[in-house]
């Protein structure tokens, strides 16, 4: 899965310390039960980054056709052209609180 990347999703995460590549980091390290879906179809992720971060990232699914391509980067269209897959619209990202850390790493098992 593609994720989607405009001004205002790229801000908003930074808003919360996140930066976009730890934000895909976490996305793409999920496992099991994760995505699920919640309300209105946000799909929360809990991950873990390479660098030891705990990125709670929300997305929502958006089909390739709905995407404006006059909004993407050029690596971003090309991606678009190449895949059939939906694009991940990212709408919040944050760093996991000391509690949900803690859960994290007890439920897979991972050791800091």
């Amino acid at each position: 899965m593609s994720l989607f990347w405009n001004k205002w999703n790229t801000q908003h995460i930074a808003k919360h310390g996140i930066h976009p590549r730890e934000a895909e980091e976490g996305v793409g390290s999920a496992r099991p039960p994760f995505p699920q879906t919640i309300r209105d179809g946000r799909q929360p992720v809990l991950g873990r980054t390479a660098q030891g971060r705990y990125p709670q990232v929300i997305f929502v699914t958006k089909e390739t056709e709905s995407i404006d391509p006059r909004l993407l980067a050029y690596d971003q269209l090309l991606e678009l052209a190449d895949s059939d897959e939906p694009f991940a619209n990212i709408i919040h990202a944050r760093e996991m609180t000391p509690a949900e850390k803690h859960r994290f790493r007890r439920r897979f098992k991972l050791v800091d």
